[in-house]
C-alpha cells in the first residue's frame, strides 16, 4: 500500500484506484488476498456511513488493514464493521487492522484537559450521587465509577460524544 499523506484528502477516484490496484498482479499478493481486498472495498462502497475514497484497503496474508482519515468516529466504526462483514465473503481472511484516524473538520484540536473539564460540566448534576471518573486520552473519553443503568450510560455517551474535540467515548461503568 502506498504511503498516505495524512493532510491530503484522497482523490475522488480513490476507491476505484483501490479496486484497480486489487486487480493488478502483485507478486506479494495471492489471489485470496486480492479477492479479500475487492470484497472489503465493495463492502465500503455499499455502506452508507462510509466514504470509501477516504479509506485505503490493503490485504496481506489474510489480514485486512484499513488506513486513512475520517471526520467522525461513527465513520471509522462503520468502516471496520463493513470490513468484518466482508470477512465471510472471501475465505482465508483472518483479521482487520484499524489504522483509520479521526480528524474533526474545522475544529482546532482541543486539549485533553479542556475536554475533561467540558465532560465534567456536561455530567454535573446528571449522575444523582453516583461517583463518575472521567479519563481523557488523546481526545477519547473513558467513564468509570459506580454502576449506572444502561439508559443513563447511553445518554452520557451520546452527550459526551457531541463535545468539541471528542473522538469517542467508552463507558466502563
Amino acid at each position: 500500500m502506498a504511503a498516505m499523506d495524512p493532510d491530503a484528502r484522497p482523490a475522488e477516484n480513490g476507491a476505484d484506484a483501490q479496486c484497480a490496484d486489487a486487480e493488478q498482479a502483485d507478486p506479494g499478493v495471492d489471489g485470496a488476498d486480492a479477492a479479500a481486498q475487492r470484497a472489503v472495498v465493495d463492502a465500503l462502497r455499499r455502506d452508507p456511513d462510509t466514504w470509501p475514497n477516504d479509506i485505503a484497503v490493503a490485504v496481506r496474508r489474510g489480514v485486512v488493514t484499513l488506513a486513512g482519515w475520517v471526520d467522525h468516529d461513527r465513520k471509522r466504526l462503520a468502516a471496520v464493521a463493513a470490513a468484518h462483514r466482508a470477512l465471510g465473503e472471501p475465505p482465508g481472511v483472518r483479521a482487520v487492522v484499524d489504522d483509520v484516524g479521526v480528524r474533526l473538520p474545522g475544529v482546532l484540536p482541543r486539549s485533553d484537559a479542556g475536554i475533561a473539564a467540558a465532560a465534567v460540566r456536561a455530567l454535573a448534576g446528571a449522575e444523582q450521587g453516583r461517583r463518575v471518573e472521567v479519563t481523557v486520552t488523546d481526545g477519547w473519553i473513558t467513564l468509570d465509577g459506580d454502576h449506572a443503568p444502561v439508559p443513563r450510560r447511553l445518554h452520557d455517551a451520546t452527550l459526551l460524544s457531541r463535545l468539541s474535540g471528542v473522538k469517542g467515548v467508552t463507558d466502563a461503568r
